[in-house]
Formats: C-alpha cells, sequence, structure tokens
C-alpha cells in the first residue's frame, strides 16, 4: 500500500467528495481527511472531459482513496480548498509504488 509517510513528508487534506447536484447546488458527501503527499505546483493538464487547464496542486495519495477523489470534490489544503479536476491510478503491481495522482484547482 502507498503511504505517504514512509517515504515523503506528508500533508493531512480534508476531502469532500461531489455525490451530485440538486436544485440548491452541488451535493458533498461528509468530510474525510487523508494523508497525501502534496505538491505545490503549476501545470497544464488536462481535465476529465479533455480540456487543457491549468492544475495549481497535485496530490498523491493510495489507490484506495480512488472512489473520494471524484472530479469536482472539494479538497482543503494548507491554506486554500481547491477542485479536483482529475484523478489518475498508477498501477504497475508493486504496493509500495502504486499510487493516485490527483490534480487540482
Amino acid at each position: 500500500m502507498f503511504t505517504a509517510a514512509g517515504d515523503f513528508q506528508p500533508t493531512t487534506v480534508t476531502v469532500r467528495t461531489k455525490t451530485g447536484s440538486g436544485a440548491n447546488g452541488d451535493i458533498f458527501a461528509a468530510a474525510v481527511d487523508r494523508d497525501v503527499f502534496l505538491e505545490d505546483s503549476r501545470r497544464l493538464v488536462r481535465n476529465a472531459t479533455g480540456e487543457q487547464v491549468v492544475s495549481e496542486a497535485t496530490l498523491y495519495a493510495d489507490v484506495a482513496d480512488q472512489a473520494i477523489f471524484t472530479t469536482d470534490s472539494k479538497v482543503t489544503l494548507p491554506g486554500r480548498t481547491a477542485r479536483v479536476l482529475l484523478a489518475k491510478r498508477h498501477v504497475i503491481g508493486d504496493p509500495d509504488v502504486d499510487h493516485l495522482e490527483v490534480t487540482l484547482t
């Protein structure tokens, strides 16, 4: 299992998974905390619909957490709240290396 605490300085983030939309806007699940490796750097990426967008941060998490990092979910980072642009699995069959790459606004 990939653990941010194992090899890197972990950052605890709070995730509110987007579960849908209603008459009053987006609907989010209860907040959960996750330890991740956070890389604050701006880069050009493609979002879930294939458009080029600017990502302000990327986090790396356990592959098992993919279900909570759905597109447009809210992620509270140190100092700000971001939205998930895209979550990509990187799985090669080695639990020490397998991870989830999440690009954020």
